[in-house]
């Protein structure tokens, strides 16, 4: 089993099994009721405990959309999927999941692709805590500055503890360019497949990329899927989304 890229050097993480969580940090408490295609992906090690390692947003009645870093090189028996709880760790159903599809062009060195899609063994129940999300189309555009999403995970602040309830946070999307120029002074380069996002002016608490895999949503449309970041809980580097609209066609085909 692979060990995750360090990809947030100052953020405090949790462990599961040897799964690296980067949880949300700041925002506010929600419930999976104002977000019923939030999804807990849970990991196990020792086939013994499954622990939530990442998020998937609910595509239809038996598929989550996630990123693919999560779960390369794994085994499929080695992840199942949670939904309709407020919590990481608790409540709601768990489903076994049949099958793991990553992008066949994720490059696990410079995360692009960076999207996955996990299929269940059997159908989800939809109901007020559980139905599908929304998914841009190959020509969503989001402007700059515009107010984003993110839905996962983490903790109230830098120092909390990891909390189990569910959190959001609003982040706004950054230029391209903009968030180019801050990269490559750590020869990180974010490419026209992958979307920015944070705040610049000031430190307002950060996605970190939700926990990893978790839905970037613009009016209630999944525009990305939280993929990798640097220094987590300075502000100044923006959080990487894999951009959802460059990858629309294969996911609705094999959703």
């Amino acid at each position: 089993m692979k060990a995750l890229v360090a990809l947030f050097a100052v953020s405090i993480v949790a462990v599961a099994g040897n799964k690296v969580i980067h949880p949300i940090v700041g925002g506010v408490e929600t419930s999976v009721a104002n977000h019923p295609y939030t999804a807990a992906l849970l990991y196990t090690a020792d086939l013994a405990s499954y622990v939530q390692s990442c998020v998937g947003a609910i595509l239809n009645s038996r598929t989550v959309l996630s990123a693919a870093h999560c779960f390369h090189g794994d085994a499929t028996y080695t992840w199942r999927i949670r939904v309709g709880s407020d919590f990481a760790n608790s409540g709601g159903t768990v489903y076994i999941t049949f099958r793991i599809l990553n992008h066949p062009d994720f490059n696990p060195f410079y995360y692009e692709a960076d999207v996955s899609l996990l299929q269940s063994s059997s159908t989800f129940i939809f109901s007020d805590r559980v139905g599908a999300a929304a998914i841009a189309g190959p020509n969503y555009n989001v402007g700059d500055n515009q107010p984003l999403l993110a839905v996962g995970w983490g903790k109230s602040s830098a120092n909390a503890t990891i909390t189990e309830r569910l959190r959001q946070i609003q982040v706004n999307h950054i230029n391209l360019t903009t968030c180019r120029s801050i990269y490559w002074a750590l020869a990180m380069f974010p490419t026209e497949v992958m979307m920015c996002s944070g705040w610049l002016d000031t430190y307002r608490g950060k996605e970190c990329q939700g926990t990893a895999g978790g839905p970037l949503l613009h009016n209630n449309v999944i525009v990305g899927v939280t993929s990798w970041g640097e220094q987590c809980v300075l502000n100044h580097y923006p959080g990487i989304s894999t951009r959802i609209s460059n990858y629309t066609s294969w996911i609705q085909a094999n959703a």
